[in-house]
């Protein structure tokens, strides 16, 4: 009974995350807020273990979909975001075989990321200033519980 519950559960949330998702964006490190981890100190180990291995052989992989930032944003935020950006929402949603769309937003706008900060805090020592960016999937307002159920697991 608690197995069915479980899954029924994971079922719900996956199904929420389809439908909130909106594609995937090169964001600058700079617009990247992580408000769910702002309250603790970044871990300066895991930061300088993360940086080593930005510089190693392998680089940051920020194309790798492992390594993608979730993000949650409004639809006109996100709508702003990309005519600012002379892309589209369609475009945000296709394969990345060429990498993904690059989405600016304006100064001082604070995107709000679920998870990834010790990640960004380690790119920006290791990236070159014109490509401090990372790969972040963007869902609409209102995934953040469902993020901060899956990621203390």
């Amino acid at each position: 009974m608690r197995r069915a519950r479980f899954l029924e559960q994971e079922r719900r949330q996956e199904a929420e995350r389809s439908i909130k998702y909106r594609g995937t964006a090169s964001i600058k490190l700079d617009v990247l807020h992580f408000p769910c981890e702002e309250s603790r100190e970044p871990d300066k180990n895991n930061v300088e273990r993360l940086r080593n291995l930005f510089r190693g052989e392998g680089g940051c992989r920020r194309l790798d979909l492992r390594n993608h930032i979730p993000a949650v944003i409004s639809q006109p935020q996100l709508e702003a975001a990309i005519e600012a950006s002379g892309t589209s929402a369609e475009r945000l949603l296709e394969d990345a075989r060429d990498g993904y769309p690059e989405l600016d937003f304006p100064p001082g706008y604070r995107l709000e990321c679920l998870h990834g900060r010790h990640r960004t805090l380690a790119a920006a020592q290791v990236l070159p200033l014109e490509d401090r960016r990372w790969t972040v999937d963007l869902y609409l307002e209102g995934m953040t519980s469902l993020f901060r159920i899956q990621r203390s697991r």
